[in-house]
C-alpha cells in the first residue's frame, strides 16, 4: 500500500470509529460533514492526504479523490 493509500485508510478509520463512538460527532456529520470534520480536528489530516495527492506518485488521482460528479471540491 502506498503511503497515500495508508494514509487515506487510517483517516477513514479514525473517521468511522469517531462516528461509532461519539453520538455528537455522528449528528454533526448528518448535518454539515466538512463543518463537522475541520471541527474535530481533520483538517491536517487532509491537507496531509491532499499534499500526498499531489506528489507525481499519485498525480491525477487528486481531482477524483477532492471533486464530486460535478468537479466541485469536497471534504
Amino acid at each position: 500500500m502506498s503511503e497515500f493509500e495508508q494514509k487515506k485508510h487510517d483517516i477513514s478509520v479514525r473517521i468511522v470509529e469517531r462516528i461509532v463512538s461519539d453520538p455528537k460527532f455522528r449528528a454533526s456529520i448528518v448535518e454539515n460533514a466538512p463543518q463537522a470534520l475541520v471541527d474535530a480536528g481533520f483538517e491536517q489530516d487532509f491537507k496531509e492526504l491532499h499534499a500526498l495527492a499531489s506528489s507525481s506518485e499519485v498525480s491525477g488521482y487528486a481531482h477524483a479523490l477532492f471533486t464530486d460528479s460535478w468537479g466541485c471540491v469536497k471534504l
